[in-house]
């Protein structure tokens, strides 16, 4: 019995001592979680953006949680509240307004990585995004040649341009536009008015008031193919012979490419790889998640008319149907 009594002891002890010595579960091991907060779902690019991380995060096994701020800058603290509580593993967040900075800062005290996009704010990650002034200047000089080879005959090109001036990024995008116009294009012009359309329903009605007020008007210059689509469908039924018409803007949107492709007055977006680019901004992510030195990515832009558009499609592995 005494015999007994001590092997079981001894076995007590031995499970005793392989149960203190089990390798705990890396961090790795676990799902990771990251939050990712947009600015507005009424713009398609963000749309597409998002359904590119998604993709990303689901072939890694990673979670990715949502939230589309409305333009509301309550809305995403609320998220990114939400997400401190929960102990997200990364936040990919573009910023509605830059007051944001003290929440960032909470989630970055408690070791949860910030990665900024659009909207670049002090003390994060890493950053994603395009130079909001070079982005304009392109969307500008793509208007710009268009009208140097197509208006070159008139005394005065007459254009209106579609802004933000709630958002500090589309600000300077649209002076970005303004100077682009100004250095490259040959032509007289006048800009006759400039008004705020960042989704496609502001576009109709804006553009729709503009064409009443200038119906001589040649075309808009934009700053979101969103905004810019609505102006087009005001345009169609407005019923102006659109021949000599242009409609420049930007973000690649798969609407404004098959426009372009069918070579409507829509002539040219200045054009963002988003699912590529959505991708790589999800790698990012997991890769600050998991506690890795990540650096900044830098958007490339791309001017995209009927002369290139079938050719950036295929490269960028877009079907127009």
């Amino acid at each position: 019995m005494k015999k007994l009594l001590t092997i079981m002891v001894s076995v007590l002890l031995l499970l005793s001592f392989v149960g203190c010595n089990k390798t705990p579960e890396k961090p790795d091991d676990k799902k990771l979680v990251v939050g990712l907060s947009v600015v507005d779902m009424k713009n398609q690019f963000w749309v597409d953006w998002s359904n590119a991380m998604k993709e990303e995060a689901d072939a890694q096994g990673v979670e990715l949680l949502i939230n589309d701020a409305a333009g509301d800058i309550a809305k995403q603290i609320e998220a990114l509240e939400n997400w401190h509580t929960q102990g997200v593993n990364a936040v990919v967040v573009m910023p509605v307004d830059p007051s944001l900075q003290s929440y960032v800062d909470k989630l970055m005290a408690d070791n949860i990585p910030v990665i900024c996009g659009a909207t670049r704010l002090e003390n994060i990650a890493g950053f994603v995004g395009v130079v909001q002034a070079e982005y304009g200047y392109n969307i500008g000089k793509a208007a710009a040649e268009w009208i140097n080879a197509n208006l070159a005959d008139k005394e005065v090109v007459k254009l209106a341009v579609l802004t933000n001036s709630t958002s500090a990024n589309l600000v300077t995008r649209s002076e970005g536009i303004l100077k682009g116009l100004e250095e490259n294009c040959k032509v007289k012009y006048e800009i006759v008015d400039q008004q705020d359309a960042y989704t496609s329903e502001q576009g109709v009605s804006v553009a729709e008031t503009i064409l009443q007020a200038h119906p001589d008007l040649d075309g808009f210059v934009g700053i979101t193919d969103s905004g810019m689509l609505g102006a087009y469908e005001a345009v169609v039924a407005s019923g102006k012979d659109t021949s000599k018409m242009f409609l420049v803007a930007c973000d690649g949107d798969s609407k404004a490419l098959k426009l372009i492709k069918d070579n409507t007055c829509y002539r040219a977006t200045v054009a963002i790889n988003k699912a590529g680019t959505g991708k790589a901004n999800m790698q990012q992510a997991i890769a600050a998640a998991k506690g890795e030195k990540i650096t900044d990515i830098a958007t490339v832009t791309t001017p995209v008319t009927i002369d290139n558009v079938d050719a950036w499609c295929k490269q960028n592995g877009i079907t127009l149907e």
